[in-house]
Order: structure tokens, then C-alpha cells, then sequence
């Protein structure tokens, strides 16, 4: 079997049925689909039980709720696609996803980990979202290593140009070489409740040889107000030291001033994010006061300092860059929102 699709669920009963049917309906023949439902309350479960039930393509797992690395990890270990692919419950996969990774992967079968491109979609936009800023179909560690893990972090990458990446970092849109995972015992970090997409990926870079990029959109990603990624959260903060720590000690060994300033100046937009989606009641008065309390913690004081100026060009970035190092946290809780 070449692939194997995982698609982990949570309590995602208006969405799931259209993710499945996205899988099911590709125009490539040679997959499974692996269904994790993290312990659902609501009639998640019954509808993927109903759907396994007519498709013998389908596994149907339900664990405790465990969380989505758990979950993804639960996928894994029941796979046995040559390749994986995972879909989040409220996206979708485009019809010719399967072939298209088939098409690349009969032409560069080295391939461990093949980037692809996708569209984001929420209730106001709609726009295709490039995985890599360069246009060669393959890369090589170590060589192209430090540019990667550089795309993954939403730096400059391959590009010291104006434009930097978004959602490089995610586990969808991309495909994995199941031998590859396995040799290398790369699992998702059961201890980070979030980002945990990012952090896989830099481990995956680290371990890899060859990268492939497809330059083709193979995903449509859901921007949905109130999910698990963009509701309120008082734990936010603390999600994001965990996520933090974890990256820091990953890109160390890179020892590099490029990934180094683009994890700085993504600390920094996290900040922005905990003062967001931490606050009960959004005001400016709170969210100033959770800016304040990110920037008593060591890693946040580490981005601050270290946080430079990546282009000329990029005026808004750059203002917030300013802001952050004098310290005017008032001034970015009206400027950044």
C-alpha cells in the first residue's frame, strides 16, 4: 500500500463527514484511511463508525482523549502506507492530492519528507499558501538544512527577500516516508498541548537527507473561529514556554544567526497570540497586562534582545521589532491586532 492518510478527530461532528469524503473521493486508488478519534462527546464517533462500516479502506480508532499528538502517534503505529499524510478534521484534502504526491515520488523516490502547497481558507480570504520559497523539487541535508528548518519557523528561508512563509511548520500538506519515521523513531512530543506540527517537522529536518517539494496545492486548510487553535485559552501562555523550550533545544546544534533570528521573531509573534487568545475579555488594558507577563519569562527576554530586522521593506514587522525592544508594550497591543 503507498499511502496512508491519518486523520485524527475531536469532537468535530459538523466537519468530519465532508474531511472523510475528501479522502475518499481521491482520483488515486492505492490508500487507507486511518480515522483517530481523541475520545469525541459529541456524535463524531457514530458518524466515522458509520462511514468505516461502508468502506473497507477505513480504520476506525477511538482512544481516550489523549490529545492530538497522542493521537496522530496512535495513527502511526496502526499504518502501513509506504507514506503519510495527516488531515485535520475540519480540512480537506484536493482531489488529486494522492496522485500528485504519486507523480513526484516516482521521480524521486529519495525522498523522506515532501513539502507541498495549500489554500487557506476562512470567512473572509481565500489564498494559496506556498510551503518553500524556492523553486527546485529537491534539497539535501546538510546543505539546505538550516533554509528549512528556517521555512518551518516562518523566517526567510531560501529568500532574503521581502516575503517570509506562513504554516510552513504544519504536518498537513506534506508526506512522510514511513521507513524513514520508523529508523529514526520520530513521534510527535506527547508533552506539548500545542505547535506540536512545528516541532515534528524540525525533528523530521534534523534527521533527514532528502526533502522533496511538490509544487503543487494539495490541501485546503479551514480558518474556523472557535477551534481548538483560535479559542480562548487561559493556559496559552504556558502551552507556548512548553513549545519554546522544546524548539530551543532542537535548533541548537544548528547554531545559527538566520534560524536564530526567525525563532526570535516568532517568540515574539507568539506573545502577540497569548495576548490575544488568553484574555477572556480582550481589552487593551489585558491584553497589555499578558504582553508585560510574557516578557518576565527567560525565553521571551532571549527574543526580545535577540530579534533583528530581517528586511528593510518589511515596515510593520519591523515597527514591532522596535516596540518590543523599547519595551512600549501599550503601543503594540493597539498597533498588532
Amino acid at each position: 500500500m503507498e499511502f496512508s492518510v491519518i486523520v485524527t478527530a475531536f469532537n468535530c461532528e459538523q466537519q468530519i463527514q465532508d474531511t472523510i469524503s475528501s479522502v475518499q473521493n481521491q482520483d488515486y486508488a492505492d490508500f487507507e484511511i486511518i480515522i483517530v478519534d481523541d475520545g469525541s462527546t459529541d456524535s463524531t464517533g457514530n458518524i466515522c463508525r458509520k462511514i468505516a462500516e461502508n468502506d473497507q479502506r477505513i480504520k476506525y480508532i477511538c482512544q481516550a482523549n489523549a490529545g492530538p499528538s497522542a493521537a496522530r502517534n496512535h495513527g502511526l503505529r496502526e499504518s502501513n502506507g509506504e507514506y503519510i499524510l495527516f488531515v485535520d478534521a475540519d480540512d480537506y484534502l484536493q482531489k488529486s492530492a494522492l496522485r500528485d504526491f504519486h507523480n513526484f515520488l516516482t521521480q524521486h523516490e529519495d525522498a523522506e519528507i515532501i513539502f507541498a502547497n495549500s489554500i487557506i481558507k476562512s470567512a473572509d480570504t481565500n489564498y494559496r499558501c506556498d510551503a518553500l520559497n524556492s523553486d527546485r523539487s529537491l534539497y539535501y541535508a546538510p546543505k539546505d538544512l538550516i533554509p528549512l528548518v528556517s521555512c518551518c519557523l516562518e523566517g526567510q528561508g531560501f529568500n532574503r527577500g521581502h516575503d517570509t512563509l506562513r504554516l510552513s511548520g504544519s504536518v498537513w500538506a506534506k508526506a512522510y516516508n514511513s521507513q524513514f519515521l520508523k529508523q529514526n523513531n520520530l513521534l510527535f512530543n506527547t508533552n506539548l498541548p500545542r505547535s506540536q506540527d512545528i516541532e515534528f517537522n524540525i525533528r523530521c529536518l534534523l534527521a533527514s537527507h532528502c526533502i522533496g517539494y511538490l509544487k503543487k496545492t494539495v490541501y485546503t486548510y479551514n480558518v474556523i473561529e472557535g477551534s481548538h487553535s483560535h479559542r480562548y485559552n487561559p493556559k496559552l501562555l504556558a502551552d507556548y514556554n512548553q513549545f519554546i523550550n522544546a524548539v530551543n533545544k532542537d535548533i541548537s546544534p544548528l547554531d545559527s544567526s538566520l534560524v536564530n533570528n526567525d525563532f526570535a521573531i516568532f517568540i515574539l509573534n507568539l506573545a502577540i497570540q497569548a495576548s490575544i487568545r488568553s484574555c477572556k475579555d480582550p481589552t487593551w488594558e489585558n491584553r497589555t497586562r499578558i504582553l508585560r507577563l510574557c516578557f518576565n519569562n527567560g525565553m521571551f527576554i532571549w527574543a526580545r534582545k535577540n530579534a533583528h530586522i530581517r528586511n528593510i521593506l518589511r515596515f510593520k514587522e519591523n515597527i514591532k521589532i522596535l516596540l518590543f525592544k523599547i519595551k512600549l508594550f501599550s503601543l503594540i497591543t493597539l498597533l498588532m491586532r
